[in-house]
Parts: C-alpha cells; sequence; structure tokens
C-alpha cells in the first residue's frame, strides 16, 4: 500500500520496478495534477525499486499491510472521495456488487484486490461514469480507486 501527494501540474505515474529484473513492473498509481491519496498494488517475492515521474514536489510512502480479524469492515459499505483512495480491509463471503460514480474527466479505474493476491479491474474508464460492476471476491478484500475527479462508492453482496 501507499501513500502518495504531488504538487504539480501534470500527470503523477508511480512504478514499482523489479531490481533483479525476472519479475514485472507494477503501477502503483498514475494521475494528473497536484493530488494526495493511497494506493494499493499485488506484487510478487523480490526487490523494487520505485521509479516516480513528477513535475512537482512529491512523497510517498510503502507499507505492507497485516489484517487483524478487528480491521476488517463488513459489507455494505458506502464510501465517496476525490483523487486516489483505498477502501478496506472489507471482510465477503460471496461475491460483490459495487455502484460507481465519477464525475471526473480524466482516467478512472477502479481495482479489487484479495489478501490471496489476487486482482481483478473493474473498472477503466475516462471521463463521467455511472454504473454497476460485479466482483467475485472472497474473503479479505480491498478496492482501489484512482480518480481525477470526485467518486461514489457502494459495495454490496451479489
Amino acid at each position: 500500500m501507499g501513500e502518495v501527494s504531488h504538487d504539480g501540474d501534470s500527470e503523477f505515474v508511480v512504478e514499482l520496478t523489479a531490481v533483479d529484473g525476472d519479475l514485472g513492473n507494477d503501477l502503483l498509481t498514475t494521475t494528473g495534477g497536484a493530488t494526495t491519496g493511497e494506493s494499493i498494488v499485488t506484487i510478487g517475492d523480490g526487490t523494487y525499486r520505485a521509479t516516480v515521474d513528477a513535475d512537482g514536489p512529491w512523497s510517498l510512502t510503502l507499507d505492507q499491510p497485516e489484517v487483524h480479524s478487528d480491521d476488517l469492515t463488513d459489507v455494505p459499505v458506502e464510501t465517496s472521495g476525490t483523487g486516489s483512495a483505498v477502501v478496506g480491509p472489507l471482510w465477503t463471503d460471496s461475491p460483490l456488487r459495487l455502484s460507481v460514480t465519477h464525475d471526473g474527466t480524466g482516467k478512472f479505474v477502479v481495482d479489487g484486490y484479495g489478501a490471496d493476491g489476487s486482482w481483478e479491474q473493474l473498472v477503466n474508464k475516462t471521463g463521467a461514469f455511472d454504473n454497476s460492476r460485479s466482483y467475485a471476491a472472497s474473503g479479505v478484500v480491498w478496492i482501489n480507486v484512482e480518480a481525477d475527479g470526485d467518486w461514489t462508492l457502494e459495495v454490496t453482496k451479489s
């Protein structure tokens, strides 16, 4: 999990690059303009280097989240925000339904991550968005939102 901030005008990108070259690169966040937020990505074992592309001052704090039963939130969950955020950890014993809105003009991405290392892309659109998606989740999960505007998220069991 990464907490990021950027005080610039153009695109802000953080990519995790495997040092030994045997592993793939993983995009932690990509957003435009000044921003503060959280992002999550699943990576394999190994050593990584953070590569940052920014036109202004930035900060990055990386952490491996530990999950304890008292940290878990049961669905349904309703939340909203602006920019990048991580929702969770959530607990579910069945697939989920996400109702999502976005009022920005740029890229809007919503991904689901499981504690087991699973990943599913749920939304990858440009501009405004108002729709629902299914997420074949089970157990402990996080929802990662990357947005350039305001967004809402309602998570329920399918």
